[in-house]
């Protein structure tokens, strides 16, 4: 857009339809004046320059019949500059309100005030001549219009002496675009020298040719029939943006306006030509531009608005959606105030005020907003009053987040004292010196790094402790905010010590710097060392056997040639390198014939994809023998169309020849795996799956067989559920080189396996093997064996327990019978007396029959355990128990609630379970508190491989300090009052060690009870 460009701020904040800019008249006149209008698709372009103007208005010693005028007016309308024809009609008040009769200068004024461009012919008061006024808004680099620009032509009418012809002669002279008189078949008549300019042609050269042969062949139809039609009368001119050859062999931008001349028999086409080859480059150039900006703006961080005069949101870009929480749609229509803390309102409406009494002027602001979920955000930044800007008239607003800042800086104190403890004790150097570069504070680093203390430092200039003459270090910062550089200073003891300065001007008065010092000593001598070592890596890449470093062109239309391969290509070819450079054939010939299609194939698809070159190929070494070699180079893609390949041939014969010897190794060991019962998996580091056998798949699930011939890693084949602990030992193993074993069960196929994963090396780690074999019928021996064993532990402790319960509860009953019995037998026992102690044995023999009952019950519990299991639902069993015990649940308001969501269902026996659980819940209705509703909890849960039953109730409890041993005894009971024998306990806690599992109690009186049931669940296998 020539020396004024669009700002950069002005087009990130909004994005009008219509933008104009100009550039601003220097001192001089003599620099281009431009309207740029855009709109839409197209771009129009008026120029004329001071030099023309000059020109054009100093010619009266050729044509007295025209004058150019040129004024500038500020903003309000007010006459601030005129050139010398305006000055001679008023040197001191505004000439066009002599030149133009009342109505015209009052429009005149009002078009001064708008920001659109306009063109409008007056006639001239108290003269012969019309004025062509060209009315043109002038903008700042800002985009802002400060004032407008007025281009007036006068013309004599034509009744004045001059003729046609030479008014006809003089325009097409002095005419600043190409104007020319055609011929209807095209052929040129008459051009200007603009018009020869433009197209590179003398005028001489263009009466020869027609405009055909200098039109672009894609513009030339549509010309060819507008002119057609001009011709045959259908329209009386057309203006077209159409491209011409220029001579160079260029092609340069013309806007061609045609009409039709006739003249009796005559006729011949009149053309104007306007170069907007600036313009059209321009155009692109803004569109780019703009869509550069409009990204900026959509992906910023900084929160862009626009608001109307009201305060309302007009705009927002993407980041105000995400600061606010808010949508644009909720937003758009809404104050912006409706956001703001109440506690900054008074303040930022206050500034709005300001705002709207001072357009243009820039304010800036810090507040706070509060955003949809209700949380608190910092803003800073600045809002500018630009509602007279015709095409935007709106507030526009750039605000950053600062929350983070804002309560960082509440903890700025405590950072700073840790600041200065850290700089004191910092490894670096650090020193404040005065502008002169005084040495004015130091740090003990600074000290130790030059071997002074710090009084001997206070005072020294750096210039002075500098290694060499005329060092100036601080004279070498100027006006830069920051320096740095490494300097050579000399240690107290005379050594030279290398030093990384950096220096930094802070903004106090007078002048200070801050100086960071930090020791490089090592770090040069090593650069040194590297230096020598690039040096003789350079000499062995060249004497490196098998690589060779290259670097190939190829030019549009013509065959790859190398810039540069390193000296090993002797090795290839037989030729020193430069022979190559000359004759790429010498190396490309070398390439094995099945192998050179492949390569031109890969050189295409690299070029075409933009992606590195990689080949393995065979070449004919100067020995006649064949190598493999590998190719690697990267494509560069130059502006002219040419491409560099940089890369590298490695030879890999071995290599090769090693993967075949490998391959038939595997094959081998392919055959002895799929021979054996054991299923083997062989896994790279990274868990790719390398090698399996036969019987690996095999031994898969049914659902994972079909997907192990096309799963790359391993993980994906294992349950989901599995696959972190599996990740986990997979790791362990190659963490810690140990190797793992367990055993696994596959609950839907019944299956017992043995996993092993062992880590594969040889001089490396190459990975692990993984190997699974069916145990399923040396599992069931196992386990029937435990099971044996177990049943018989069980029954000698049932048995002991028995006992116990038969010496403890029979002892009583017996005694007591025994000793009635004994007294019943006296002689003179009175007959009262006599049936009392009657009715007593009868009473004991009854209590001894109910515990010989209660026995039975218990053996018969013990010896009747029903093995057949199956899956029950845990909420309609406990819905089933409700329903038996609702009378009971009614009537004393209870309530129950359960919570199933992780685990709803458990394979066991139905009876059994349901006696348990019927058991704890009558349990927590019969022991409930009198005062209190009750309330029964039950849960189901799953903690690593146990299932958990718990049930939670508010009822009376239990002393455990106390009876924690006999809660689960027979006959034990908690509460006289309240009707019961004290076996329910005893009951539950047998069936539940029948089924394998134990429970567990929770107690406190007055607080309830809660008891959970633990049953063990067998892990499924993961494969």
């Amino acid at each position: 857009m020539g020396k004024s460009q669009f700002s950069h701020r002005f087009l990130a904040g909004f994005n009008p339809t219509c933008v104009g800019v100009y550039l601003r008249r220097n001192s001089c006149l003599s620099k281009f004046i431009r309207l740029v209008y855009v709109a839409k698709s197209t771009c129009y372009c008026f120029c004329l320059t001071a030099n023309y103007m000059q020109s054009f208005a100093h010619s009266s010693n050729l044509d007295q019949s025209r004058l150019v005028y040129y004024a500038e007016f500020d903003r309000q309308g007010t006459y601030t500059y005129g050139n010398a024809p305006l000055r001679e009609v008023s040197a001191t008040n505004d000439p066009f309100q002599l030149l133009l009769k009342d109505l015209d200068y009052i429009y005149l004024q009002n078009q001064l005030k708008s920001s659109s461009p306009a063109i409008h012919e007056f006639r001239a008061q108290n003269t012969h001549h019309s004025l062509r006024l060209e009315i043109m808004p002038r903008l700042d680099d800002q985009g802002i219009k400060r004032g407008s620009s007025v281009l007036a032509l006068a013309e004599a009418w034509p009744s004045e002496q001059i003729t046609g012809q030479q008014q006809f002669e003089a325009i097409l002279r002095y005419a600043p675009i190409g104007m020319a008189l055609l011929e209807l078949n095209g052929k040129w008549i008459r051009v200007n020298q603009a018009l020869c300019q433009f197209m590179g042609y003398t005028e001489e050269e263009l009466l020869e040719m027609d405009f055909q042969s200098i039109t672009h062949p894609e513009d030339l139809a549509e010309d060819l029939a507008l002119a057609n039609q001009v011709i045959r009368g259908e329209i009386a001119s057309y203006a077209l943006e159409k491209r011409y050859l220029h001579k160079n062999g260029s092609v340069v931008w013309g806007l061609l306006t045609v009409t039709l001349a006739r003249q009796g028999n005559m006729s011949c086409f009149i053309s104007q030509i306007q170069d907007i080859t600036a313009t059209k480059q321009s155009y692109q150039a803004l569109k780019k531009s703009e869509e550069k900006f409009r990204l900026m703006s959509e992906n910023s961080r900084d929160t862009m608005a626009l608001l109307d005069q009201q305060g309302r949101w007009l705009y927002g870009n993407p980041y105000v959606s995400r600061l606010t929480g808010y949508t644009l749609d909720t937003l758009l229509g809404k104050p912006y105030a409706d956001l703001v803390h109440p506690d900054d309102l008074p303040a930022l409406t206050e500034m709005y005020r300001e705002l709207m009494a001072h357009p243009d002027q820039t304010f800036k602001s810090r507040h706070r907003i509060v955003n949809a979920q209700g949380q608190t955000r910092w803003l800073e930044g600045y809002i500018v009053n630009k509602l007279d800007l015709e095409g935007l008239n709106a507030i526009i607003g750039n605000f950053q987040d600062i929350t983070s800042l804002v309560y960082s800086s509440q903890k700025i104190e405590d950072s700073e004292k840790l600041f200065r403890t850290a700089l004191e004790y910092s490894a670096s150097g650090v020193a404040l010196t005065s502008k002169e570069g005084v040495c004015l504070t130091v740090n003990r680093a600074f000290c130790q790094m030059l071997g002074y203390t710090e009084q001997e430092m206070l005072g020294k200039t750096f210039d002075s402790l500098t290694y060499g003459e005329n060092p100036r270090t601080f004279e070498r910062l100027g006006q830069q905010q920051t320096y740095q550089t490494e300097e050579r200073y000399v240690h107290k003891t005379g050594k030279i010590v290398w030093v990384l300065l950096s220096i930094a001007r802070l903004d106090l008065e007078p002048h200070h710097f801050i100086v960071q010092a930090a020791d490089i000593t090592d770090r040069k001598q090593a650069e040194e060392e590297i230096s020598q070592k690039k040096a003789q890596l350079a000499l062995l890449s060249n004497h490196l056997y098998g690589l060779m470093i290259f670097q190939a062109v190829q030019e549009p239309g013509k065959p790859i040639r190398f810039t540069y391969v390193s000296d090993t290509v002797r090795e290839a070819t037989g030729q020193p390198a430069q022979e190559v450079i000359h004759n790429a054939d010498l190396l490309f010939k070398r390439i094995h014939p099945d192998d050179y299609q492949q390569l031109r194939e890969k050189l295409r698809t690299s070029l075409k994809s933009r992606q590195p070159l990689k080949i393995e190929l065979r070449v004919i070494n100067a020995h006649q023998e064949a190598r493999w070699v590998r190719v690697r180079a990267t494509p560069r893609l130059l502006d002219d169309g040419t491409v560099v390949w940089e890369g590298y041939q490695v030879d890999v014969t071995q290599r090769k020849e090693a993967l075949e010897e490998l391959k038939r190794s595997e094959a081998n060991l392919r055959v002895v795996l799929d021979h054996t019962e054991i299923g083997y998996v062989l896994l790279d580091t990274q868990g790719r799956i390398r090698l399996y056998n036969q019987r690996f798949t095999e031994l898969c699930r049914p659902e994972t067989k079909p997907h192990v011939a096309h799963t790359e890693r391993f993980i994906d084949l294992v349950s989901p559920e599995r696959r972190l602990v599996v990740e986990a030992m997979l790791q362990q193993v190659l963490t810690t080189g140990e190797g793992i074993g367990y055993e696994l069960y596959d609950e839907q196929r019944e299956l017992y396996f043995y996993v092993t994963i062992h880590l594969v090396r040889e001089e490396q780690v190459l990975g692990l093997c993984l190997s699974m074999q069916d145990i399923s019928q040396r599992k069931q021996v196992e386990l029937e064996q435990q099971r044996m064993t177990q049943e018989v532990l069980l029954k000698n402790h049932n048995l002991e327990q028995f006992a116990s319960i038969v010496s403890h509860n029979l002892r009583a009953p017996v005694a007591n019978v025994l000793g009635l019995t004994e007294i019943l037998q006296q002689p003179d026992l009175p007959e009262a007396e006599r049936q009392q102690l009657l009715e007593d044995v009868v009473l004991c023999t009854q209590r001894l029959d109910q515990v010989i009952k209660d026995l039975n019950q218990i053996v018969s519990l013990r010896h009747e355990v029903p093995t057949e299991k199956e899956w029950v639902h845990l909420p309609q069993l406990v819905a089933h128990i409700q329903a038996q015990l609702q009378p009971s649940l009614t009537a004393k308001r209870a309530q129950l609630v359960t919570d199933f969501s992780q685990v709803d269902e458990w394979y066991t026996v139905r009876s059994y379970f349901y006696s348990i659980v019927s058991q704890l819940i009558s349990n927590a209705l019969k022991f409930s508190q009198p005062d209190h509703e009750p309330l029964i909890y039950i849960s189901g849960a799953m903690q690593e491989d146990i299932f958990q039953l718990v049930v939670e109730d508010n009822g009376l409890g239990i002393d455990l300090r106390r009876k924690s041993e006999q809660v689960f005894g027979l006959y034990q009971r908690f509460h006289r009052p309240i009707e019961g024998k004290g076996m329910g306990l005893y009951l539950m806690k047998t069936q539940v060690e029948l089924l394998g599992g134990q429970v567990f109690v929770e107690s406190e009186l007055g607080r309830g009870s809660r008891f959970t049931l633990k049953f063990p669940v067998l892990s499924a296998v993961s494969i």
